[in-house]
């Protein structure tokens, strides 16, 4: 029983830190969790393209390299290997941040707006309400379809993203309400 107690002081002895951040009387902001659908579509749309487009230049290498006149310059296809292989790899890594929306916590209380993002490695991005000079809404193309969007906050000390933001009532009051705060402090 004492080593499950030192155990379970060990492991909430690093949430000190983490309570800076999170407040008790805070509302949560709905999260679009259906967002990982646009981001896999997206890798893999590109990975595919770069495929096609690996086999189209193989094709048009070997198709240089065999006319006569170009044998004197040595037409060499492993750059065009290389041209390709990079940007693959880099889509294959983005893979890993499409399933981002799944791990996304944002609470909002009297004076401040939190974001807790990541699941292994947790990112707490936080700001004061009387700070914000600005918001700006984006919605992509999936947004439109699934019901999401992006909303961020600016403020002199920088600028606070909340991401994949449900299309809510619930949401929408919770704006509003920051806009209104927003031009109140403006005047």
């Amino acid at each position: 029983m004492k080593k499950i107690k030192q155990l379970f002081k060990w492991w909430f002895r690093h949430k000190g830190i983490d309570l800076l951040f999170t407040t008790s009387k805070a509302t949560t902001i709905e999260i679009q969790k259906l967002q990982w659908i646009e981001e896999v579509l997206k890798c893999v749309i590109a990975i595919a393209c770069g495929i096609f487009l690996f086999w189209a230049f193989d094709k048009l290498g070997n198709f240089l390299s065999s006319i006569e006149k170009l044998n004197d310059y040595s037409f060499n296809t492993e750059y065009l290997y290389s041209m390709f292989s990079i940007p693959l790899i880099f889509y294959a890594k983005n893979m890993l941040y499409a399933f981002d929306s799944c791990f996304v916590k944002a609470q909002i209380s009297e004076n401040c707006i939190t974001v807790k993002r990541g699941c292994l490695f947790t990112k707490y991005d936080k700001l004061y309400l009387r700070d914000v000079n600005n918001i700006e809404y984006y919605r992509s193309l999936g947004g439109k379809l699934f019901g999401y969007g992006q909303v961020d906050f600016y403020a002199i000390g920088g600028i606070l993203n909340l991401p994949y933001v449900k299309d809510s009532e619930h949401n929408f009051n919770i704006i509003k309400g920051i806009i209104k705060n927003i031009q109140n402090n403006q005047k």
